[in-house]
């Protein structure tokens, strides 16, 4: 299985959320109604402070490199469909990055200062937006159109980059997505 794969700076930072308030409203409304709009399941890890909820039909795979500069990335996937190696597939990504790997306490500074990043907040927290790119599919998915966009948030010992990946009509639950990542 591999994802979509769109010219973009794997090392960017993190965090930044949908910006339309339609969404934003339906968020709050369905925290309020008690209810979840992503049913499936919540991946948590201790380790790294953070959880993040998936829709019913999706995977979440998990890469660990302790020693690495990203020590964990996971990539939630819905399962079962396009499974075929090369095909297109929706995807949230989070890669979380040690802070002292990746340019210390100036991270949130620089993200503070890139021009082509929005401010928003995730978990309250703020954050930055990458603006969403869309690309055709090539081959036998040219008539597809895939969106990626980045998220970057920086707490405590890390940074948290956030991709999605939306192909057809996924953009709605890969956003409820981004936006139900929450640090613990």
């Amino acid at each position: 299985m591999s994802r979509f794969s769109l010219p973009h700076s794997r090392s960017r930072w993190l965090a930044r959320a949908c910006g339309t308030g339609l969404l934003a409203l339906f968020t709050v409304l369905t925290a309020a109604c008690g209810g979840s709009s992503l049913p499936g399941g919540v991946y948590t890890n201790q380790q790294y402070h953070f959880k993040v909820s998936y829709p019913a039909g999706w995977k979440v795979n998990v890469s660990q490199q302790p020693d690495a500069a990203a020590p964990l990335i996971v990539i939630i996937t819905r399962s079962g469909e396009r499974s075929v190696a090369g095909s297109i597939i929706s995807s949230l990504t989070i890669d979380v990055l040690k802070v002292s790997d990746v340019g210390g306490s100036q991270v949130a500074a620089r993200l503070a200062q890139e021009k082509n990043l929005t401010p928003v907040t995730l978990s309250g927290l703020s954050a930055y937006q990458d603006k969403p790119v869309q690309q055709q599919g090539a081959g036998n998915e040219s008539a597809f159109t895939v969106t990626h966009t980045d998220y970057f948030l920086v707490h405590g010992a890390y940074e948290y980059q956030i991709s999605i990946d939306a192909f057809s009509g996924d953009m709605t639950t890969l956003d409820a997505m981004a936006h139900s990542f929450a640090i613990i």
